[in-house]
């Protein structure tokens, strides 16, 4: 009697393909992976973990990011209530006005890799640059916005509007970062899953091997 011939798994460019969900579809009592090799078994499960696992690092990426980018948002936001409900009367050469300009420039670092919250920085940010009677802030590409405004003084109702949107703005983020937390509680399910699902195979191949062993032993 011939010795089995191990069959070989997908191929390695089709791992992405082959989900958690492709391999519970099998029937390990079947004898689907009577003839597969432990090594051929182990190289799969193997590609499949790295797969979830570089997944799972780019969403804990992401959670840092968003992290930096809320800090950001608060700093900013507190430093346009600095004044305590008043005007800052010269924004130019005001201590506080040099605050803002700065928490506006740190909020643009910080979101720099979010598109629609860093766009929102920027508005505001051309909105201080204009109350202000700044000029554009060429490293960051930002220019002052279109009203018109003559006056180096920002009025408390135009500090608090700065405030409120950038307040909506890190709402929205928080808003996508729980999403992202969701996600990354499915990748760490799949990841177990995928775990128990290799094991329960590798005992079952173990288990076919046995007695194809036995098998040869009686015949």
């Amino acid at each position: 009697m011939s010795n089995p011939i191990a069959q070989p798994l997908p191929s390695s460019q089709n791992y992405a393909a082959f989900s958690v969900g492709d391999l519970n579809g099998m029937n390990p009592g079947s004898g689907e992976f009577a003839y597969m090799s432990p090594d051929t078994l182990m190289s799969y499960c193997s590609a499949r973990l790295k797969g979830i696992d570089a997944q799972v690092k780019e969403q804990f990426a992401k959670q840092e990011a968003a992290n930096h980018a809320t800090t950001a948002l608060s700093a900013l936001m507190q430093a346009l209530g600095s004044s305590n409900g008043g005007a800052i009367v010269n924004a130019q050469t005001d201590p506080q006005g040099q605050q803002i300009q700065k928490a506006f420039q740190n909020a643009l670092d910080a979101t720099a890799g979010d598109g629609a919250t860093n766009t929102a920085v920027r508005n505001e940010y051309a909105k201080f640059l204009e109350t202000a009677c700044l000029p554009k802030d060429d490293k960051y590409g930002v220019a002052p916005g279109a009203g018109g405004d003559k006056s180096a003084t920002i009025d408390a109702k135009e500090l608090q509007g700065m405030s409120d949107n950038i307040k909506q703005a890190q709402s929205d983020l928080n808003s996508g970062t729980e999403m992202s937390m969701i996600k990354l509680q499915q990748l760490m399910s799949q990841r177990q899953t995928a775990i128990s699902t290799c094991t329960n195979l590798v005992s079952t191949l173990d288990q076919a091997q046995i007695a194809i062993a036995q098998n040869l032993k009686s015949g």
